[in-house]
C-alpha cells in the first residue's frame, strides 16, 4: 500500500491555489513589503508529522500567552525584529506573534534549492505565499 504525505507548506500552497466560490482562480496580487519567508528549523520528519505543534506567543517570551501554532513556512519581518531571543512574525490571518528565533531558518527546500518564496496578498484578499 502506498501512502502519500503532504507537507504543511504543500497543503497551504494547494489551498492558496484553490478556486474561489465564484470559480475564479486565486492569484497573487502583490508582495507584502517588509516581510520575508522563513522555514522552521526542524528535521523534515518532524515538520511533516501530524503531531507538529510549535507554539507562537503573543509576546517575546514563553511566559506570554500562547497565540497559536507555527507552520512549516512562516512570514517574518525583514529585517527581523528580535527581542529576548524571539522573532516577530505574521500569521496568515495578519496577526503579529512571536516565535523562538532558533526555530527559524532561511527559506529553502531540499527538493528545489533555487526556489523562492514571497509573502503576498492574494486576489481573494487573504495573505499567502508566492512560491517561484
Amino acid at each position: 500500500m502506498m501512502r502519500t504525505v503532504f507537507s504543511v507548506t504543500g497543503l497551504l500552497l494547494a489551498i492558496g491555489l484553490a478556486q474561489t466560490a465564484q470559480g475564479q482562480p486565486v492569484t497573487v496580487v502583490r508582495p507584502i513589503l517588509g516581510f520575508a519567508c522563513m522555514r522552521l528549523n526542524l528535521p523534515r520528519e518532524q515538520i511533516i508529522s501530524r503531531d507538529l505543534d510549535v507554539p507562537v506567543y503573543a509576546g517575546p517570551s514563553v511566559q506570554s500567552p500562547r497565540a497559536g501554532s507555527a507552520f512549516a513556512t512562516m512570514i517574518v519581518h525583514s529585517p527581523m525584529n528580535i527581542q529576548n531571543g524571539f522573532a516577530q512574525l505574521m500569521l496568515l490571518n495578519g496577526r503579529e506573534v512571536w516565535i523562538q528565533q532558533d526555530l527559524l531558518k532561511p527559506f529553502a527546500t531540499p527538493e528545489a534549492p533555487n526556489s523562492r518564496c514571497t509573502p503576498s496578498v492574494l486576489s481573494n484578499g487573504r495573505i499567502g505565499f508566492n512560491f517561484h
